[in-house]
């Protein structure tokens, strides 16, 4: 057996070991709901452009109102892909069950919110 393949051995068994210790300390349901919340919690960047065009200044967030700035913290609704500051549409969360642009419904699980 060649060195790199029992590292990769060795390493898939951590993953492994370190996963089903996360199962027995978390419950699998918790895991599993902890990763997915973890993803849909990304934090992207703005680039400031939308299909090729240079929009930066038309770009803003609907809560507040400023601009939504290169390499700010936002969030993108699942339900409507809307964009705004990760800390205004907490807020906004707090009173409001609805995108602050459409008004469609947001699941708060969907959207990686805490109720």
């Amino acid at each position: 057996m060649s060195d790199e393949a029992t590292f990769f051995e060795i390493t898939v068994a951590i993953a492994v070991v370190v996963f089903l210790i996360g199962v027995v300390l978390l419950g699998l349901g918790l895991l599993v709901r902890w990763i997915i919340d973890s993803i849909r919690r990304l934090v992207m960047t703005v680039v400031g452009f939308i299909n090729g065009q240079n929009v930066k200044d038309e770009i803003q967030c609907s809560v507040c109102l400023s601009e939504l700035a290169d390499g700010g913290k936002t969030r993108v609704l699942p339900t409507c892909n809307h964009s705004f500051h990760d800390d205004c549409i907490e807020r906004w969360f707090k009173f409001h069950s609805m995108c602050p642009i459409c008004r469609k419904i947001v699941s708060f699980e969907r959207a990686g919110f805490s109720s």
